[in-house]
């Protein structure tokens, strides 16, 4: 009896429509497509989610094995980053930037910002890529609207749960500093029909109009457009990029490479590279902002996880590609690559050898390893085990000991005893892939948007 009723009390809280005060709060979703705000309390292996709601007298405790992830509203990046030399790829799906520090035939260390430094079994390490010394972060969020432009109506577009929604006409608008190379990243959803305007290299970020000397990508449901804004010469199309994908879904990770010395635009959709235009009148944008620019009347879509760095030219390695490997292959930055196996990394250098030969290159000329897995065996993620996810990129496995508002602690199946602060994780994953949910932005009647990814 006590069950039941405990249950319909949490069911009355999940359908308490959102209210203005709660919005700043984290977000709770669980695996049926369900959500609820609050504020995250604690984590441990005994109590399981300790969450804390404003209608209820206590905290509220959850099993992790119904829960999919937990959005945390008042996550911030840590102020000292320095720009990342290198991107190491563990199983699992992990993600970590630092520098590289050693590399033999047992282990591999590196530097982190958020742990200092750690090692890892070089059985669990997938790659690494030797990042461009400049290839800072720009802007990660958002975290709220301060900062961005709104208008002509502000209140088409609002902040909420760590991204922004629009429910009309309207821009949103932001100077990023985008230099001679950059990468624009971020996450959209959108209900019905799709019609947005995303505007980079802008020369106006406080307005909307067509003879901005920028590149606005008009995208729908299915397709990208390419225009060249010429300022008073009006606009030029370069052309349509065909997302097929895009017609049987509704969310998608959209992405622009930019190079202005070789005015080349090139398009991404979930990390795959769909199409490369070169501009062959130059390159056009002549500012360094960012625009967002909702077409369609009604609360239809949602941008979130916006990530915008410095270029290095490269293209991503597709993670995939570091499954197949059967011996590790060094890629050279002319193009060349040595397969054999890698002996050791040390002042410097790196050492190879194959059959044949034996190497050593300087890391100055190597700009990826792909390590094989010697066991064969995709590296998954235990019961117990959660996924954290930080400002800057990284993506780690953890298995909680203690989680509360001062310190996070647990075991990484790669670095062993791992310590971070809980104010540099934004996302909380229980369960890898998406919750069952029939739309990855949802409505509630007594408000006008509430998203639910």
């Amino acid at each position: 009896m006590e069950r039941r009723l405990f249950l319909a009390a949490l069911l009355a809280l999940a359908a308490l429509p959102l209210r203005a005060a709660d919005a700043p709060g984290d977000l709770l979703q669980f695996m049926d497509g369900s959500a609820l705000h609050g504020v995250l309390h604690s984590i441990d292996p005994q109590k399981g989610v300790r969450w804390q709601h404003p209608d209820a007298k206590q905290l509220i405790e959850f099993t992790p094995l119904n829960l999919h992830q937990v959005k945390l509203a008042h996550a911030r990046p840590a102020l000292t980053n320095p720009p990342p030399a290198c991107r190491f790829r563990f199983g699992a799906d992990d993600e970590v930037y630092g520098s590289l520090v050693a590399l033999d035939a047992e282990s591999v260390t590196l530097e982190t910002w958020f742990a200092g430094r750690l090692t890892a079994p070089r059985t669990t390490l997938r790659s690494v890529t030797f990042l461009n010394s400049g290839q800072s972060t720009l802007y990660e969020g958002p975290t709220s609207i301060e900062g961005w432009k709104v208008g002509p109506a502000p209140d088409v577009w609002k902040y909420q749960d760590g991204g922004f929604t629009a429910s009309g006409f309207g821009f949103l608008g932001r100077d990023v500093k985008l230099g001679p190379m950059s990468r624009l990243e971020f996450d959209l959803a959108w209900s019905g029909q799709l019609n947005l305007i995303v505007s980079v290299y802008s020369d106006n970020i406080d307005r909307f109009d067509w003879i901005s000397s920028a590149y606005q990508f008009n995208i729908g449901a299915g397709y990208v457009n390419l225009m060249r804004g010429q300022g008073q010469a009006g606009m030029a199309y370069l052309g349509q990029a065909q997302i097929p994908a895009m017609m049987q879904k509704n969310k998608v990770r959209l992405g622009f490479l930019v190079n202005k010395e070789q005015a080349s635009l090139a398009l991404l959709a979930d990390g795959v590279v769909v199409q490369t235009w070169r501009d062959a009148a130059g390159f056009a944008g002549k500012g360094t902002g960012l625009l967002f620019y909702s077409q369609r009347q009604g609360p239809t879509l949602r941008v979130s996880d916006i990530k915008i760095t410095a270029w290095d030219g490269k293209p991503d390695e597709p993670v995939a590609s570091t499954n197949l490997v059967t011996e590790a292959v060094v890629k050279l930055a002319n193009g060349d690559s040595f397969t054999g196996t890698v002996n050791a990394v040390r002042d410097g250098k790196i050492s190879v050898s194959s059959a044949a030969t034996k190497l050593d290159i300087p890391l100055a000329r190597v700009t990826q390893i792909l390590l094989p897995d010697p066991t064969g065996e995709k590296f998954t993620r235990k019961p117990g085990e959660l996924h954290a996810q930080l400002f800057g990129g990284e993506r780690v496995t953890l298995a909680v000991q203690k989680w509360d508002r001062l310190q996070v602690a647990g075991h990484s199946p790669h670095f062993g005893a791992l310590t971070l602060k809980p104010q540099w994780v934004k996302l909380i994953q229980f369960h890898a892939g998406p919750a069952k949910s029939t739309s990855e932005v949802g409505f509630n009647e007594a408000e006008p948007f509430i998203p639910l990814e």
